[in-house]
């Protein structure tokens, strides 16, 4: 009996979405061949309040991937309208899914330290595997905390639906989005927003203040 086609779930506040962000799911599409399910905070579980609205981060967020045909955007956290725990979403996941679907939650090795902290973090291993991926510019080499996992090179049939840590190995791109937020505020070159996000900030004129881009 086959495994049901697996989930691959990004998760992130997106705040504005950068080509950090677009680097991974790119990364996801060309190694795993999957769908990739991007899934915005409506507010930010672990950190202070976004700079922007929810609806600007969305706004921004859609754009960039409008041309991706291997992504989709979950708003789940939308509908919901308030912020919601990992475990929360990954609840909902499993129930709308087959027992059987392998389902890949993807995080930087700096969320994967973080996560005793998280809320009933002991279960979240047992609804799906985390997918690690590497944060540039962190101490040390990027990547070297997460070499000790395997590699997830392809998803294989018969896939068991959870329980495993994997890492996926590509380029990352030495870009956060504090850094362009900063950037943004200050008046500065921005090299790591896509066109239409750089656009969008322009037009809105977000990133400039406490007030601004909030609605």
């Amino acid at each position: 009996m086959s495994t049901p086609s697996a989930e691959v779930v990004f998760g992130g506040t997106f705040d504005p979405v950068h080509e950090g962000h677009l680097t991974i799911t790119r990364a996801l599409v060309c190694q795993l061949g999957v769908l990739v399910r991007m899934l915005p905070a409506y507010l930010p579980g672990h950190r202070g309040a976004c700079d922007v609205s929810p609806e600007h981060r969305l706004a921004m967020l859609e754009l960039a991937t409008k041309d991706m045909s291997h992504v989709v955007i979950d708003r789940f956290e939308y509908e919901a309208g308030r912020s919601v725990p990992t475990i929360e979403v990954l609840q909902h996941l499993r129930q709308a899914r087959s027992p059987r679907t392998p389902i890949f939650f993807v995080l930087g090795e700096d969320a994967l330290a973080d996560l005793p902290n998280w809320v009933d973090s002991e279960h979240l291993l047992g609804l799906a595997h985390f997918l690690v991926v590497p944060r540039a510019g962190l101490s040390g080499q990027a990547g070297g905390s997460v070499a000790r996992y395997p590699q997830l090179q392809k998803i294989e049939d018969n896939m068991i639906p959870s329980g495993g840590i994997y890492r996926l190995e590509f380029d990352a791109i030495d870009v956060s989005a504090t850094r362009v937020r900063a950037q943004l505020s200050n008046h500065e070159p921005v090299r790591d927003l896509p066109f239409e996000v750089q656009a969008y900030i322009s037009q809105h004129k977000l990133y400039q203040g406490d007030e601004a881009g909030r609605p």
